[in-house]
């Protein structure tokens, strides 16, 4: 009895589809057999929604400092170039402006221990940066019923930064790994953890110190396409 009603079923299935649906199954079938299924040889990747060849981006942004710096909440505003070469690399100049607002512990160090931290005797002033972007990965994704295309991407940066109370500049380096949202064809916003590092030489009259500097910081901007 069993087999019967499962004939009776396979029955209705196929008489539930149309010609039509047969001529697309068939073409499924089809296009399945010619692709061998040999795993190097069936590789389906949608074409990047936005192709950046040859357009140029320009973006300011909000620069807090994460770790390196005692004494100072630091952060910096920065104003960005960007020219793409193709939808893999980029390059980009980046000027920043520093500002360096003292802590309580700052204060405190200052006004009971007597002395003047080196963070508060040479903070940043101003950097000038040029650099590379490479974009390995992009993708899409679903938040919140909205479509977010995005690109992941590696910076590569050199260029000099200017210390307060200091007579010259002093050569920098900086590699961050970004995250890049594109909202329009002409608007983005872009979000970088980066690294970076300089070093300096100061004085007291009687022997000479070098001081390397680490610090990290998050980088948060809007970009405009042209």
């Amino acid at each position: 009895m069993k087999k019967y009603w499962f004939i009776a079923l396979i029955l209705f299935c196929f008489s539930a589809l149309g010609s039509s649906d047969f001529d697309e199954l068939g073409k499924f079938f089809s296009t399945l057999n010619s692709s061998k299924f040999s795993g190097s040889s069936l590789k389906i990747v949608q074409k990047r929604w936005l192709p950046k060849k040859f357009i140029s981006e320009g973006s300011i942004g909000l620069s807090p400092v994460l770790k390196g710096f005692n004494y100072m909440n630091s952060y910096s505003t920065d104003i960005a170039y960007r020219f793409f070469l193709n939808d893999h690399w980029s390059i980009h100049l980046k000027y920043s402006r520093h500002s360096n607002p003292i802590t309580l512990d700052g204060k405190n160090e200052v006004e009971q221990m007597g002395r003047i931290p080196l963070e508060l005797k040479y903070p940043q002033k101003q950097s000038y940066l040029g650099g590379v972007d490479w974009y390995p990965f992009y993708g899409k994704a679903v938040l919140y019923n909205y479509l977010v295309r995005f690109d992941l991407y590696l910076s590569l940066s050199g260029g000099t930064v200017e210390l307060l109370n200091w007579n010259k500049t002093i050569p920098m380096g900086s590699l961050s790994l970004g995250w890049v949202h594109w909202w329009y064809k002409w608007l983005n916003t872009r979000l970088e953890v980066q690294g970076f590092y300089y070093k300096y030489n100061v004085s007291d009259g009687r022997d000479t110190k070098e001081i390397n500097e680490y610090f990290y910081k998050a980088y948060i901007s809007a970009g405009v396409l042209f």
